[in-house]
């Protein structure tokens, strides 16, 4: 045991050193990220109190104390390897010595060279050189600046330089070719930047951006500036001065990779890749989600409430936590400069907190949103959204589904879609609307039946059966189009289509030999394979989500069964054994169990099974529920249910629990499929 124990020390030991290394070597290099209609910005996770892009105030604000005469600030280039990097004089002592910017470990190496071969004169007088150096200057990095300040904050603007160029490193994304924004800061003399100004903008909003999140990043640590007096300066940055990592550099970083991987399998695996929160007593969590507050004259308590709704809906319905809207406490600075203070909120009882911060100017709007665990003091996640006001809602959704991912380690389903059939419109039509019951829009006017619609696997397009030519013929829509695209048009039956996972196939039933049967198609509609051979009828395929089996209705012993067999229409097995009446198969995404729709008693309810025929669990027991529809995360399932009253579509959590009606138009419901992410 204590051979093991030793080895597992040493092996952790020399992990940490190679990390160490690698993050010393190998600053992030720069990424460029496509920008889109709606533009999401990761924030850094920081300090609770450490603020953010948004900026508060106005160009009319009092400026701070008269600093020293102004410096231009630059951001520094960082050398490429094998360079020697060139600054300005620092300081009278320095006039004819150039500076020595290296990092303290280049500059801790070199003292260290020096000290140990000591063994001449010149190598003393160069050692003392450097001491004094160190004295008088400081260290580039993170030494504090040691001018007095009678040079107008030459030291002290070095040593703000290169905190900037140190957080631009961990920050730097952009869109556009080359890129150049300068900001101008105001730093007080505590050493907080209280003020900074794009005076240049490059038009690129994600590099601004980063410069912006840099500033923040730097900001947060920064000494006062000489003799307790306000400064002020520019800072100019532009992503050509971060050179791409070299073919050795590349090379060093995918070895170290493969041994982190060969020496540290079950440490990887035993960090999860979310953070989790527990509340005190084993209860379940709460989460405050505070009113957002206004970030500029276009403040709007009507959106403000509407996008805290969304939220509190969403988290209530994920069963993570009990959320609850809240006042907005006062946030003097915004979230950028403003501290949280978690008091009230812990003596309320709360255990998680969301603040918000919007920005609407004409038909645009800006959001950021911020997650807190306040039991622990930290903030878990933030993001910020740039598009329209119409994104309201989904600005809202998005920032739920990544609240999901950092408590649980996978995104949440809040910004998905789900379709259905509605008699809204005078007859039997598809709409969709958003998951919660939002944004209702019809995709079929074609005054018919229409019926048992399905998402393809990139969610661009739907199937149903209509029969708007008097034949219930299978066709395909495209979101983004009007034009429906006949795919199977036999005698008979073209109906319960449902795509593969990979999109190539479809699997329908068709009656054009006789009695409904099993087939595939082409995606276009062509090649149609028959999979099952037998007298009775078989309809509602559904494929398993590796694409390898099929699950089915067939009443071959007598009443309608669920059925599993491979996708080829080879070992066909009976999975439902309970109940005289099984419709409705849906595979759940991660393959484990199948939901399905059962009568009992004159009325339907909804149960889920696993594919090994195990675990039959009723979850439904109020009104008659069929059709149930997965989410793409699998952690809710949609279905339609009458409970008297129009039938209506509801969701609720996999488990049967949490049951709510989601959809908002009139008329019958019914039918839904979800779509994909």
């Amino acid at each position: 045991m204590g051979v093991s124990f030793g080895i597992s020390a040493v092996i952790h030991l020399a992990v940490f050193l190679l990390l160490l290394w690698w993050g010393q070597l190998f600053p992030p290099t720069t990424t460029v990220q496509e920008t889109y209609y709606v533009d999401v910005v990761n924030l850094p996770v920081a300090n609770p109190r450490a603020g953010s892009p948004t900026q508060k105030g106005s160009d009319a604000e009092a400026p701070p104390p008269p600093p020293t005469p102004e410096t231009p600030l630059s951001m520094p280039t960082p050398p490429h390897p094998g360079t020697k990097a060139r600054t300005a004089p620092t300081g009278k002592a320095e006039k004819n010595e150039p500076r020595d910017t290296t990092s303290d470990a280049a500059f801790a190496e070199k003292m260290a060279k020096l000290e140990s071969k000591a063994e001449s004169q010149q190598q003393e007088a160069a050692l003392e050189r450097l001491r004094k150096k160190l004295k008088t200057a400081g260290s580039g990095r993170a030494g504090m600046p040691a001018g007095s300040g009678s040079e107008a904050g030459s030291d002290y603007t070095a040593y703000v330089q290169s905190r900037l160029k140190d957080a631009f490193y961990q920050t730097i994304s952009y869109t556009s070719k080359n890129p150049e924004v300068i900001v101008h800061l105001y730093i007080d003399a505590d050493g907080k930047v209280t003020r900074q100004k794009i005076e240049k903008s490059s038009g690129d909003r994600t590099f601004e951006l980063s410069v912006l999140r840099a500033v923040e990043k730097a900001g947060d640590k920064l000494v006062p500036p000489p003799n307790r007096k306000g400064f002020e300066g520019r800072s100019s940055s532009s992503p050509r001065a971060f050179p791409a990592p070299s073919s050795n550099e590349v090379a060093m970083r995918l070895l170290l990779t493969l041994m982190l991987m060969l020496v540290l399998p079950t440490a990887l695996h035993a960090q999860p890749g979310y953070i989790e929160v527990t509340a005190p007593g084993n209860r379940q969590l709460k989460l405050a989600v505070e009113l957002p507050h206004a970030n500029n004259a276009g403040a709007n308590t009507t959106a403000a409430r509407e996008m805290a709704d969304v939220i509190a809906f969403d988290m209530n319905l994920s069963g993570l936590a009990t959320a609850e809207v809240r006042e907005p406490l006062p946030l003097a600075g915004g979230l950028m400069f403003g501290a949280t203070d978690f008091a009230p909120w812990l003596a309320a009882g709360f255990d998680l907190l969301i603040r918000g911060e919007y920005a609407i100017t004409g038909d645009n709007l800006t959001v950021e949103f911020r997650l807190y665990d306040a039991l622990n003091n930290k903030m878990m996640t933030a993001k910020r959204y740039l598009g329209k006001n119409k994104d309201l809602r989904r600005f809202a959704h998005s920032f739920c589904d990544e609240v999901l991912l950092q408590m649980t380690g996978e995104r949440g389903p809040f910004t998905t879609h789900i379709a259905f059939i509605s008699t809204q419109y005078g007859n039997k039509e598809v709409a969709i609307m958003d998951w919660d019951g939002h944004n209702l829009l019809p995709l079929t006017r074609n005054g018919s039946i229409n019926l048992n619609p399905d998402f393809s696997p990139d969610g661009r397009e739907i199937l149903f059966t209509s029969y708007k030519r008097g034949n219930p013929d299978l066709y395909k829509r495209a979101l983004s189009s009007t034009a429906e695209i006949p795919l199977s048009r036999h005698k008979g039956l073209n109906i319960t289509g449902a795509w593969a996972p990979d999109g190539t196939k479809i699997a329908l039933a068709l009656s054009k030999d006789g009695n409904a049967e099993i087939y595939t198609i082409a995606r276009d509609g062509s090649n149609p394979v028959r999979l099952t051979v037998n007298p009775a009828i078989e309809v509602s395929p559904v494929w398993s989500p590796d694409g390898k089996r099929i699950a089915f209705v067939s009443d071959r012993l007598g009443k309608p069964q669920i059925f599993v067999m491979d996708a080829n229409g080879g070992n066909v097995r009976r999975l439902t054994t309970a109940g005289g009446y099984n419709v409705n198969p849906r595979w759940s995404p991660k393959g484990d169990r199948i939901a399905y729709a059962r009568m009992q008693g004159g009325t339907f309810h909804i149960y889920a099974i696993n594919v090994d025929g195990s675990g039959d669990t009723q979850l439904t027991t109020t009104g008659s529920n069929e059709n149930p529809a997965w989410s793409p995360d699998g952690r809710f399932i949609a279905f339609s249910s009458k409970r008297g009253g129009p039938d209506g579509i509801y969701v609720m959590r996999a488990d049967g629990s949490g049951q709510v009606r989601v959809g908002q138009g009139k008329g019958n419901a019914s039918q839904p499929a979800w779509s994909p992410r």
